[in-house]
């Protein structure tokens, strides 16, 4: 899966002379704490965040008016206060990388970017989420199967014949290491797996769990 399929194409961006007024109108309507910026060719230039915004703004203990706040945000330039450590992601880039880059960061949301460094799209971590729920079927009916995997078999053909012989189509396979062994998950389509599941242990394979969602 790629970030080009799961990312808004539609940035909501700050340009780079926007004035501080103008980004936070923008996160006002759009609901956004931050923005990309781009400059004039679209390409990325920094990131600005509602919490920069906020800094500039003058002190509640200073009595100032409505009217002198907004003068002064109006001669802030949104490139003045914009953070230019920013990550992105090109279009092209798996998911999986996607999700190491907001891990590691501890960051919320990556801008996609195209060959040429033009603002295409954003990806959050709720995309990425929804990917992966949608990527492990978790809100299609059926099975998860745990099986400890069995090194130096050909494990993956000898699941797949199984499942073909009762006519149950695999959602999705997923590696994981718990508790010190490591495990193949497996999403099926069915709620009827006892003949399957025995099949599987036929092979020669431990079943770890069995979960049914519906």
């Amino acid at each position: 899966m790629y970030v080009y399929e799961r990312m808004n194409s539609n940035p909501v961006c700050a340009e780079l002379d926007s004035t501080a007024s103008q980004a936070l109108k923008l996160m006002e309507d759009t609901g956004h704490s931050y923005l990309p910026v781009v400059n004039k060719e679209g390409k990325l230039a920094g990131f600005v965040s509602e919490r920069q915004l906020a800094q500039i703004s003058p002190s509640k203990s200073i009595h100032l008016t409505g009217v002198a706040i907004s003068a002064i945000l109006n001669k802030i330039k949104v490139k003045d206060v914009m953070d230019m450590g920013i990550y992105c992601i090109n279009k092209d880039a798996l998911i999986e990388k996607a999700v190491l880059m907001i891990k590691d960061n501890h960051i919320d949301i990556l801008p996609v970017v195209d060959d040429d460094g033009c603002v295409i799209g954003i990806i959050t971590r709720f995309d990425i989420i929804k990917a992966f729920i949608d990527l492990l079927g978790v809100k299609k009916d059926g099975t998860h199967i745990a099986i400890r995997i069995k090194e130096g078999s050909d494990m993956l053909s000898d699941i797949e014949a199984v499942a073909k012989k009762h006519n149950t189509d695999i959602r999705s396979l997923s590696f994981f290491t718990e508790k010190g062994h490591n495990e193949l998950i497996i999403k099926v389509l069915s709620l009827n797996t006892d003949e399957l599941i025995a099949d599987i242990e036929k092979a020669g394979y431990e079943i770890i769990s069995a979960d049914k969602q519906r």
